[in-house]
């Protein structure tokens, strides 16, 4: 009797062990949402300048579809590819594009790192 009790106190420990390891695993990332997360921003800080057909330099940012329309030789929005989209390179003034919005305080990390996010998830109309 006192042989079969050992093991199965070995086994319980060890259930016990994985149940906690299980709970322990990190939540996953949100997904970031464009309606959510990404227009407020292009709001709040783009689309005085970039809205409509007067639009600077031709980006309009007042809806999705207006700022996933493709322009000649370049992406304003390049879905998984946030080093790549335009839009990304003028919010950190990287790779010879002027850092926007022009005049005003420049956006903070944290809210470029959000749209990052989203356009590295696929840029998704969500």
């Amino acid at each position: 009797m006192q042989k079969l009790v050992l093991p199965l106190l070995g086994l319980a420990v060890l259930a016990s062990g994985i149940g906690s390891m299980a709970q322990a695993a990190p939540p996953a990332q949100s997904k970031k949402s464009f309606k959510k997360d990404v227009a407020p921003v292009l709001q709040r800080a783009c689309a005085s300048c970039h809205t409509g057909k007067s639009a600077s330099a031709g980006i309009d940012v007042s809806s999705y579809k207006a700022l996933m329309v493709k322009r000649t030789g370049e992406q304003v929005v390049a879905p998984g590819k946030s080093k790549q989209s335009l839009l990304t390179l003028s919010m950190r003034g990287e790779d010879g594009v002027s850092k926007m919005p022009p005049g005003k305080g420049h956006m903070r990390e944290g809210t470029i790192k959000v749209v990052e996010a989203w356009i590295n998830e696929g840029a998704k109309d969500n």
